[in-house]
């Protein structure tokens, strides 16, 4: 019958898609895993706190690292969650993800499926490796819809989220993985990293118990249409709880400021947390 024939094409597809997209998460993740994993060679991270750190800042590596003086340099993460593609977009999708962080070569990946609905999805990977960024989306693992590798724009966007996303790798945040701090206020302070001829900054604001609560940018570079233009941009972290010998927050969601109103584009929860040794 005509329909069994359709049925079993329909399944020959989806068998094929699911093929490919497992050939192409071993090829993306494969190299790539391998070079931020032997960032452990490199030896673990020295807790120290040096004296001079400003007040909220110290608190902060106080009370969500453990009491030892060193840490992983390298952190893996599993979450899941919703995005949409922008603030104009009414529709949210569900997404699931594994990352890299690398915290003493500042470097991450991060690659997700985000389902569209009727069995097909979008394939994201984000990185920044060896000093450059590189982002591209795919229909299925097959089709690119949108790429970009190497500009300045992604390069700085990557790298500020690297000092967003350190919070679940406490390590990158230090002084001796490269960050250096100024005090803005009594509970907030400037976090400043350079890769490469690259350098940003990201305004950290910490509540009472030492959590940092939200990080924020005047200026961060979006992608829209195609092209890139400086927006506000704001990190919110809630539910801080210990995993794998460090305090780290469970929940975050991510967000532009439009007309100067915070609007949320990406919502993710953390599913498993490691501080892989060295």
């Amino acid at each position: 019958m005509f329909w069994v024939s359709c049925l079993a094409l329909a399944l020959l597809a989806t068998g094929a898609f699911a093929m490919h997209r497992q050939r192409w998460v071993r090829q993306v993740r494969g190299k790539t895993w391998r070079h931020l994993l032997a960032d452990r060679a490199k030896g673990r991270v020295e807790a120290t706190i040096p004296p001079a750190l400003p007040e909220p800042v110290r608190r902060y590596f106080e009370r969500m690292l453990p009491a030892h003086g060193r840490l992983p340099a390298v952190t893996r993460i599993r979450q899941h969650g919703t995005l949409r593609s922008s603030c104009s977009s009414t529709r949210w999708l569900d997404f699931t993800a594994d990352q890299v962080i690398a915290a003493r070569s500042t470097e991450f990946q991060w690659l997700a499926r985000v389902a569209v609905g009727a069995g097909l999805s979008f394939d994201v990977c984000d990185r920044l490796v060896a000093n450059e960024a590189g982002s591209e989306v795919r229909l299925c693992s097959l089709f690119v819809l949108g790429a970009d590798r190497g500009s300045r724009e992604l390069t700085e966007a990557s790298l500020q989220r690297f000092l967003a996303e350190a919070i679940w790798s406490p390590a990158a945040l230090l002084p001796a993985a490269g960050v250096s701090w100024q005090a803005i206020e009594e509970r907030s302070a400037l976090a400043t990293l350079a890769c490469g001829a690259t350098r940003v900054s990201l305004q950290f604001r910490f509540n009472a118990e030492g959590e940092a609560t939200d990080v924020y940018a005047p200026a961060r570079w979006m992608r829209e249409r195609g092209r890139y233009r400086a927006v506000a941009w704001e990190g919110r972290y809630f539910d801080y709880a210990w995993r794998d010998g460090i305090r780290v927050p469970l929940r975050a969601e991510v967000g532009w400021y439009v007309d100067e109103a915070w609007c949320p584009v990406w919502k993710g929860r953390i599913d498993r947390i490691e501080q892989l040794p060295a």
